[in-house]
């Protein structure tokens, strides 16, 4: 299994955008982040869980703290300790909220959209799949002349085992899911004799 980040990976999805936008006019980007969001509030709330459990602790066993003065110590130190353990990615996604991580990779994604150039192209055909590794999310993005629509069942289908992929870190699977829009895409918007490719395929990472 090739993580995404590496070279190999990139090179596996690169050459997968190819093959698609071989079959196709429309003009398809990928990009991995490693989040895209602020999750500062998680980190907060994991130091507060900390601190109501380490004072569940003392109300059940008073003699852990031997003086007074140490109580308001070790709610300091719980939270603290909580607060760091909070940046963990397993702890940010379970004191975030699933909307708020799906709204979090669709902002992040919708502004990809224009600074990679994707809004740009000749025909307004661009395609931005965002993935977004902390999250475990996809969001796809499509410029005016993409009809969603027309791909069908597929264009789920694909963005489903691109999410699987992602959670699993397979560049291979991640490729194989990018390749299922081929055929689609093909149907939907058919290559032109004119058609030239105006984005990288190169995954950012």
């Amino acid at each position: 299994m090739t993580p995404l980040a590496s070279p190999a990976g990139q090179d596996r999805i690169a050459k997968a955008i190819a093959e698609v936008e071989a079959l196709t006019s429309a003009e398809l980007a990928v990009t991995v982040r490693a989040l895209s969001g602020n999750y500062g509030r998680a980190h907060a709330l994991c130091g507060f869980a900390l601190v109501e459990a380490a004072l569940i602790a003392v109300a059940v066993r008073p003699q852990l703290v031997a003086r007074a003065w140490l109580l308001p110590v070790i709610g300091l130190a719980a939270f603290v300790l909580g607060a760091l353990l909070g940046r963990a990615a397993p702890l940010r996604r379970l004191f975030t909220s699933t909307r708020r991580q799906r709204s979090n990779v669709l902002s992040a994604a919708r502004s990809c959209f224009v600074e990679l150039g994707v809004s740009r192209t000749s025909r307004r055909t661009g395609i931005l799949i965002f993935a977004s590794r902390l999250e475990r999310e996809i969001a796809a993005v499509v410029d005016t002349a993409v009809p969603t629509k027309a791909l069908g069942p597929v264009w789920t289908r694909a963005q489903d085992a691109m999410r699987v992929a992602l959670e699993r870190d397979d560049a291979e699977a991640f490729a194989l899911a990018v390749g299922m829009l081929g055929p689609a895409l093909a149907d939907a918007l058919p290559q032109g004799e004119q058609d030239q490719n105006e984005l990288s395929d190169a995954p950012r990472v």
